[in-house]
């Protein structure tokens, strides 16, 4: 990925990364841990906890694509 490849996908580790990404371009959100509550009804998929993150569902998630 080129420094110049626009996002498409992100999924996020960090709950407060999450939150703000969730404000800013919830379309681009396609991942976060269990930890991540914030926004309230947040629909991105679960891909596990922070320090045991489910590293197949995330590449399954595509989140350079």
């Amino acid at each position: 990925m080129s420094p110049r490849t626009p996002v498409r996908r992100v999924v996020s580790l960090v709950p407060s990364l999450t939150e703000a990404v969730a404000a800013t371009a919830p379309e681009l959100l396609a991942g976060a841990t269990d930890w991540c509550t914030h926004p309230p009804g947040l629909t991105a998929e679960r891909i596990g906890g922070t320090k045991n993150p489910d590293t197949a569902r995330i590449a399954a998630l595509a989140p350079i694509s």
